[in-house]
């Protein structure tokens, strides 16, 4: 970025990056939680896991990332001022949507280091770096940072979509992925209106995010309750589970 657009467009890239990568907290912590179980089971119970793990994911980061397209330049321009917060916050929406697509390979080198083929992942990083860096160069000579940054959100999407089909997911997660995808893609091209005070974009956005934290919600309540009662917000309205021989 320096050595073709300069010093000042590598700090306008930089500051979101940095924002936008604090996600990719969540989905490593969620990794290093799943090598354990998933190296210690049978390969159809590993793929289960990875399976239920995925939905987890995507139950978790949705909403954030939807509502981060929506605070995202508010937020910028109280901590770097109007100039920068301009300059930096389309940069900084396809980058964040590129770490929700990004957090799901995560899972998938995971479930292939788990599986003892780590050579699996050095092999599908190692191919991606030959054409990137040309593509790189390419993209911010022709269309400058906007361009890294859909670079980065295609190289993203790209890695996981055919590790997802490879992996047969189950319906319930096809559709549940390709609903939050809809709805962020949605809330992407909403969020300019939006805050330029567009009272449809508004009003749009708010039922879009309704519905994700509604698929959200039930995903967890019905999944995973036992992360669901630590959680404030649901801890008191779920019964207790009772014990059991060999809980």
């Amino acid at each position: 970025i320096g050595a073709i657009l300069g010093a000042r467009a590598v700090a306008v890239y930089t500051i979101p990056f940095q924002l936008a990568q604090r996600s990719g907290i969540i989905p490593n912590a969620v990794s290093n939680a799943l090598f354990p179980r998933m190296s210690a089971v049978s390969a159809e119970q590993r793929l289960a896991i990875l399976d239920k793990a995925i939905r987890a994911m995507a139950a978790i980061l949705t909403v954030p990332v939807f509502v981060a397209f929506f605070v995202f330049k508010p937020f910028l321009m109280l901590w770097v001022g109007a100039d920068m917060a301009n300059a930096s916050y389309e940069i900084g929406k396809i980058i964040i949507f590129g770490f929700w697509a990004n957090s799901f390979v995560a899972i998938y080198f995971t479930f292939y280091q788990s599986d003892g083929r780590p050579k699996t992942v050095s092999g599908i990083l190692a191919v991606q770096v030959v054409p990137y860096l040309p593509l790189l160069w390419l993209a911010l000579s022709k269309w400058g940072l906007e361009g890294a940054a859909w670079l980065f959100f295609a190289r993203a999407v790209i890695s996981f979509v055919p590790l997802f089909v490879s992996k047969k997911p189950t319906r319930k997660t096809v559709i549940f992925i390709s609903s939050a995808g809809v709805g962020l893609t949605v809330g992407f091209l909403l969020s300019n209106a939006a805050l330029a005070g567009g009272v449809a974009a508004i009003l749009v956005a708010a039922a879009l995010l309704v519905i994700l934290s509604a698929m959200s919600a039930q995903c967890l309540l019905a999944e995973f309750p036992d992360v669901a009662r630590r959680l404030p917000i649901f801890g008191n309205r779920l019964p207790q589970a009772s014990a059991s021989v060999g809980d």
